[in-house]
C-alpha cells in the first residue's frame, strides 16, 4: 500500500477565487500513483464575506486568521486528497461556526477528516479506509505549545477542539487502541 502524506494545504492564498493550477503536474502525477492521499488542511473554510463571525474572529485572534473560501476547497479534492488532518493551529480560525462549516463542506465533497471535532470522541476518531483488503486508520494530533502556535482549543468530553498530542500517554493509548481494530494506523 502506497500512501502519500503531504504537509500543510491551504487552497486559496494567492489563488483566492481564481481558476488555474494549484499544484504542478509532476506533483499531481506523484499523488496519483498512491493508493491513499492525506493532507493537513491548514485553514478554516468559509464563504467569502458572508461568514457571520469573520470580522469578530479576525479582530480578536492573537494570530493570523488563515481561511479559504468554500469554492476553493475543490482544489484539495482535485489533488486526489481523500482525507485531511484538522489537528492544527488554524482549523478554528473562524471560530466554532467556521469549524462546523468546514466539516460540512468536507462532507459535501467526500473528503474524510480526523484530528478535530465537536468533542474529544469525534476529534480522536480516525479516518478509515480499506485498501487492497487491509484497513488503514489515519489519526491526527495537535502538538500545541502556547509559545509556538498561539491559541488552540483542545477538545473535551463536551467542547469542540483539536485532538491533543500531549500528554504522550494519551496519544500512545489512542494509537494502541486503534492498532487492535485496524491493520495499519
Amino acid at each position: 500500500i502506497k500512501i502519500s502524506i503531504v504537509g500543510d494545504v491551504m487552497p486559496s492564498g494567492v489563488l483566492f477565487g481564481q481558476e488555474g493550477l494549484f499544484v504542478s503536474d509532476d506533483v499531481l502525477s506523484e499523488l496519483q500513483e498512491s493508493d491513499l492521499r492525506v493532507a493537513n488542511l491548514e485553514c478554516a473554510i468559509g464563504p467569502y464575506c458572508d461568514h457571520p463571525h469573520f470580522d469578530k474572529v479576525k479582530m480578536s485572534n492573537l494570530m493570523d486568521t488563515v481561511w479559504a473560501i468554500d469554492e476553493d476547497l475543490v482544489r484539495v479534492k482535485n489533488m486526489g486528497i481523500e482525507a485531511v488532518c484538522l489537528a492544527n493551529n488554524h482549523i478554528f480560525d473562524l471560530d466554532r461556526e467556521g469549524f462546523k462549516y468546514t466539516i460540512s463542506e468536507l462532507d459535501k465533497i467526500g473528503i474524510l477528516y480526523c484530528g478535530a471535532g465537536r468533542n474529544i470522541d469525534e476529534a480522536s476518531k480516525p479516518a478509515v479506509f480499506t485498501i487492497k483488503g487491509k484497513t488503514v486508520a489515519i489519526l491526527s494530533f495537535c502538538d500545541y505549545r502556547e509559545e509556538t502556535v498561539g491559541y488552540v482549543p483542545f477538545a473535551t468530553e463536551t467542547e469542540y477542539g483539536v485532538n491533543p498530542l500531549y500528554p504522550l500517554e494519551y496519544s500512545k493509548s489512542e494509537i494502541s487502541k486503534y492498532k487492535k481494530l485496524y491493520d495499519y494506523v
